[in-house]
């Protein structure tokens, strides 16, 4: 009976050996199981951080392009706007030009009929001096 209880004993240390060793084992696994838990989560957050920087950065992006196209657009407006006053002045240029043209021409018309006029008047007053020359001779 002895050896029984001794048996017995031995088996009781056995079995509490082992399941000290089995709960060890998951212990341990429950750490590591943790430990992957902890850089699972520290890249999430990793990923979260890079994705509000990409949003930050695209949205940064995107106001610069407009602000760009609304620069380029005020730039275009400003150059039509330019190249009309241009256009108006060169115009208005053109028909002052025009119309002093016009008053220069009628001023050569005239001078041209008075030129025309003298011609015939100097041609009568030579035809009366060549005729006094004759008869006074």
């Amino acid at each position: 009976e002895k050896a029984r209880k001794e048996n017995k004993a031995i088996e009781e240390r056995a079995a509490l050996s082992y399941g000290a060793q089995k709960q060890q084992a998951l212990q341990n696994e429950i750490d590591n199981l943790r430990q992957e838990v902890r850089r699972a989560r520290d890249e999430i957050k990793s990923c979260n951080e890079d994705k509000d920087q990409a949003e930050q950065d695209l949205e940064s992006t995107c106001k610069a392009l407009v602000d760009a196209g609304k620069e380029c657009e005020e730039r275009i407006q400003n150059a039509i706007v330019q190249e009309r006053m241009n256009a108006k002045d060169i115009e208005t240029r053109l028909e002052a030009t025009s119309l002093r043209e016009k008053d220069l021409v009628a001023e050569m018309d005239d001078l041209q009929c008075k030129k025309n006029e003298i011609a015939a008047s100097l041609a009568r007053s030579e035809e009366r001096n060549s005729w006094y020359e004759e008869g006074h001779g």
